[in-house]
């Protein structure tokens, strides 16, 4: 954590790539999660995002705060960054599928 938030509260320290994965982890976690419950089923990713993507994620912010490496306002933009460098993941993969769907 040290390595990547080099800067401590109030910095982005490197860019705030640390802080976007952070929030990535936990939103790509919890999108697998939300996907399996809507489905009603089981969903590829669901069970590494219940056993490692969350639970990491939620150790990173939290030893990151008790640290004070961030501050709570950092840690609430790495969620917004992560739903942001999901989402044209996401977007990609919907349209692929959707085209080897018709094909």
């Amino acid at each position: 954590i040290h390595a990547g938030i080099a800067g401590g509260p109030g910095s982005w320290g490197m860019c705030g790539a640390m802080t976007w994965i952070m929030g990535g982890l936990l939103v790509n976690g919890i999108h697998h999660l939300g996907i399996s419950f809507v489905s009603l089923g089981y969903t590829p990713g669901v069970v590494s995002s219940v056993v490692l993507l969350i639970p990491f994620g939620l150790y990173l912010w939290r030893r990151a705060y008790k640290e004070k490496l961030l501050a709570k306002r950092q840690l609430l933009w790495s969620l917004v960054a992560g739903a942001g460098l999901m989402l044209p993941v996401i977007v990609a993969v919907r349209a692929l599928a959707a085209l080897f769907r018709h094909s």
